[in-house]
């Protein structure tokens, strides 16, 4: 039987991913969207999803389905035999990588502070995910909700964010005023995003002002990702504007009167802003992501290549396979179907490859991501 075949594009890939996206009837969202598209597809027989994303949402992907969805990159760079591209900075040490998050980060953290909750950022392993120090998964709107709650009930009076530097600071900065008896502990100490560390402060003033000139103040709106620089964000919660993940500044602008908006962050969104939403000015600061914009290259040929197998049921170029608690985290398995793009010394660029999330990590990183929907 052929499967039948779902498509999924993360925000900030390259408009011609979000196109063939379109094209097939598929699903474009941000990382707790792709995970809810994983949700409603479990238990559903004989599906496989072609997910243009970094490894790290596939990974959330298939443990939100509880493993029952087989899932595609289109294409992976396998460097010195590790799965190299395309994954997040922040998990896979690259050269704009400021550092990569240690699971010894997690086990020092929990001896440190033994009775305090302990969240991870989404942008991590499903490995890490799994770990049974971690109480819930979060990205910036879900923390401040979470970490609300065990404010409030004083079940603890610390908590413990794991993962980018930037989000968990915001998170501080908004927590600990409201909760003056409670603390918001944030390990590691530089982990970042280097393309939202490229958007500076003039690059959301400038067009600010201008916009403000041309439509007036209560005509402009300002969003923004958590991962941004804290002086940035600062300025744009004066202003008014936003924090939040990608799938929410799509629906504040989709779902606002305001004729323009300033959008800092990765350049996918704001572009698929334009195309979807007509008729809205939206400026940014055109950063890219290298590692979600990998899966656009070849004029999306990748993708449609990676659709077309799925579809005929074809075997997969590869397996890239979660079976290590601690980084590298992947093993690889090289399978013979698909395509060989390129070979040389010490690197291989080839797909479609199928992710795998073994077993054993899929029930812890399931129950820690059902935060993500309380």
């Amino acid at each position: 039987m052929v499967a039948k075949v779902i498509t999924i594009a993360h925000n900030y890939q390259h408009p011609i991913v979000h196109q063939i996206v379109r094209q097939n009837n598929g699903i474009i969202g941000g990382t707790t969207g792709i995970c809810r598209a994983g949700r409603e597809l479990c238990g559903k027989n004989n599906r496989t999803a072609v997910v243009c994303s970094v490894a790290f949402m596939i990974e959330d992907f298939i443990t939100s389905s509880n493993g029952t969805v087989k899932a595609l990159t289109p294409v992976a760079r396998i460097k010195n035999g590790e799965y190299y591209t395309p994954r997040c900075p922040m998990i896979k040490e690259q050269k704009i990588s400021r550092a990569t998050l240690k699971p010894k980060v997690i086990e020092d953290a929990a001896k440190k502070y033994p009775d305090a909750p302990i969240g991870v950022n989404i942008n991590n392993c499903v490995a890490i995910k799994s770990r049974e120090e971690i109480s819930f998964i979060f990205n910036a709107t879900k923390a401040i909700h979470v970490l609300e709650k065990i404010a409030k009930s004083k079940e603890s009076d610390v908590a413990v964010l794991v993962g980018n530097t930037n989000v968990n600071l915001y998170v501080k900065k908004i927590i600990e005023p409201k909760f003056p008896d409670f603390k918001i502990v944030s390990v590691p100490d530089d982990l970042q995003c280097p393309p939202h560390l490229q958007i500076a402060l003039g690059d959301i003033i400038l067009p600010w002002e201008d916009a403000v000139s041309k439509y007036g103040k209560e005509n402009v709106g300002v969003v923004a990702h958590a991962e941004n620089d804290l002086y940035l964000t600062d300025w744009i919660l004066n202003a008014g504007g936003q924090i939040s993940g990608s799938g929410g500044m799509f629906s504040t602008i989709k779902n606002s009167e305001k004729q323009a908006f300033i959008v800092a962050t990765e350049e996918g969104l704001p572009e698929r802003i334009r195309n979807e939403i007509p008729g809205k000015t939206i400026m940014s600061p055109n950063v890219l992501c290298p590692n979600m914009k990998f899966i656009g290259r070849e004029n999306g040929w990748w993708v449609k290549n990676a659709i077309k197998l799925a579809k005929n049921g074809e075997e997969v170029a590869g397996r890239l396979i979660v079976k290590n608690s601690t980084y590298p985290y992947y093993e690889f398995e090289y399978v013979g179907g698909g395509k060989v793009i390129e070979k040389g010394d010490n690197n291989l660029i080839l797909g479609p490859c199928e992710i795998v999330v073994d077993p054993k990590f899929i029930d812890g990183a399931a129950k820690s991501l059902e935060t993500l929907f309380q």
